[in-house]
């Protein structure tokens, strides 16, 4: 079987060392940014939702609350939500104290990111340790994927368990009892990590149903598990909030945008993966990786029409290209097929590489003023210490109330559909202590005509009753700030 050859060409050696030098530095300036930031990063909707989580847990409140009766453990103004996915990630985070969860959070998925694509290096074979490195330093230094990774978020954890998952599974030509259980914990961790999964999955039972027995036990104790223990948790609303909270409303103007922005990131990569999953098909690494890595990479092209679907779902099927280029036999690079190779990793080393160097070092600039701008909001719009500030993304609220007081992104999407009742959440709006609104978009000055149902938080009806409230103070960094509107 062919292998890489031991001395390649001076265009293709010059080639990948540039590429070499080039995702270095992209590396270096994003976890630059994710440790530069770890404190002064403003919380995101997602970290807001799951630290408030956290935080109910942490306190001995109930976690599943009917968001039409609303949790009343804050005062006069009670939060309306639906938890977040499911609780495994907000439980580890509550045994951390309140004041430094997000930070331990960010630490935590940063370092289990950056150690899931190492430990992927680590395991290549020795012929393509070379190469597996280098596409370490691509994917840790692509800033689309930073971000999401560098967030106190459960993509990191739950991409751990299954990565380690596929490794295994590729090794192995199959998944056992243990990888099953581990794929099924992953989804739990994080719902929508079950591309890979369903690849070995479909690889092994395809392979001979009836070596797949352990495969299928280990899957069943830990769904079975996962499943009555949050039911018992719940009293079996767990489902509605999951449901709920994932929001599955197709898009295709999202969809269309999404894929224009982000498949000049990560196209070629998988494809020359899956090229090479192909070449090895026959062997037990590349069988099982061209599964894994064709049901990640249609699971991810799918889900990319939701709304709420960003970046960080890249990030499963580029750990499955990057497993694939670890363990399948590569190619001989030779003489046109080598330079065409090399040239083609340096220029997208160089699209990818050049946009993370500027967005983190954006991103190291912007990130401290304007976490300042947020912090200040209280003042400049009047609120007085017991007064709810209410925001577009629940991060904001957290950090500005200690609480999530509603949920835009899910509510405003669900009385679209009939299924929230609009006139409960204006009420709230109205109540006395409410005195501000902190935003993210300049949505309240247009007019309400203008309406885009993907990316508005909040509907036309919604926001005449905020603008008949609220008038806008400043706008900074952003940033959008509302205090009670004069009369």
């Amino acid at each position: 079987m062919a292998t890489a050859p031991a001395g390649p060409s001076t265009p293709i050696r010059l080639a990948i060392g540039a590429a070499w030098a080039i995702a270095a530095a992209a590396c270096a300036c994003t976890v630059a940014f994710a440790l530069g930031t770890l404190s002064s990063r403003p919380l995101d909707g997602t970290e807001g939702l799951l630290l408030f989580d956290a935080a109910r847990i942490r306190d001995r409140l109930p976690l599943y609350v009917d968001p039409l009766r609303g949790a009343w453990s804050y005062g006069p103004v009670p939060s309306r939500y639906f938890v977040l996915h499911t609780p495994l990630w907000a439980a580890l985070l509550s045994l951390v104290p309140a004041g430094a969860a997000a930070p331990v959070a960010r630490a935590l998925t940063t370092g289990t990111w950056l150690g899931l694509l190492a430990g992927t290096a680590l395991c290549a074979r020795p012929r393509n340790r070379s190469v597996a490195w280098l596409g370490t330093l691509f994917l840790a230094g692509a800033y689309p994927l930073t971000l999401f990774a560098a967030a106190g978020r459960h993509d990191a954890p739950a991409l751990l368990l299954a990565g380690i998952a596929l490794l295994r599974s590729m090794r192995r030509g199959r998944a056992g009892a243990p990888e099953g259980a581990l794929f099924a914990l992953a989804a739990f961790v994080k719902p929508s990590v079950v591309g890979a999964a369903a690849g070995v999955i479909a690889c092994t039972l395809w392979r001979g149903w009836r070596r797949s027995g352990p495969m299928m036990a280990g899957l069943a104790a830990v769904t079975i598990a996962c499943s009555l223990g949050l039911h018992a948790a719940s009293d079996g609303a767990w489902v509605e909030h999951l449901v709920a909270s994932t929001q599955t409303t197709p898009v295709l103007a999202l969809w269309l945008d999404q894929m224009a922005s982000r498949l000049p990131f990560f196209a070629l990569p998988l494809a020359a993966a899956f090229a090479l999953a192909w070449r090895a098909r026959e062997t037990r690494e590349g069988r099982t990786g061209l599964w894994a890595l064709a049901a990640s990479t249609a699971w991810t092209v799918v889900a990319l029409a939701k709304v709420g679907s960003a970046s960080n779902y890249w990030m499963e099927p580029c750990l499955v290209a990057l497993a694939v280029v670890a363990l399948v036999p590569l190619p001989a690079l030779r003489s046109v097929r080598g330079v065409v190779a090399g040239v083609a990793a340096l220029g997208q080393v160089l699209w990818v590489g050049v946009a993370a160097i500027r967005s983190s070092l954006e991103g190291l600039a912007t990130a401290p003023r304007r976490a300042a701008t947020i912090a200040g909001a209280r003042e400049a719009c009047g609120a007085r210490p017991r007064d709810v500030v209410l925001a577009d993304e629940a991060g904001i609220e957290m950090t500005l109330d200690g609480r999530v007081v509603q949920m835009p992104f899910v509510m405003t999407h669900r009385a679209r559909e009939g299924r929230y009742p609009l006139a409960l959440w204006q009420a709230d709006v109205r109540l006395e202590p409410v005195r501000c609104l902190v935003v993210q978009s300049d949505l309240l000055e247009r007019p309400l005509d203008q309406v885009d149902p993907a990316a508005d938080l909040f509907g036309p009806e919604m926001r005449r009753t905020l603008t008949e409230r609220f008038s806008l103070v400043e706008a900074e960094d952003g940033v959008w700030i509302y205090g009670l509107r004069r009369p």
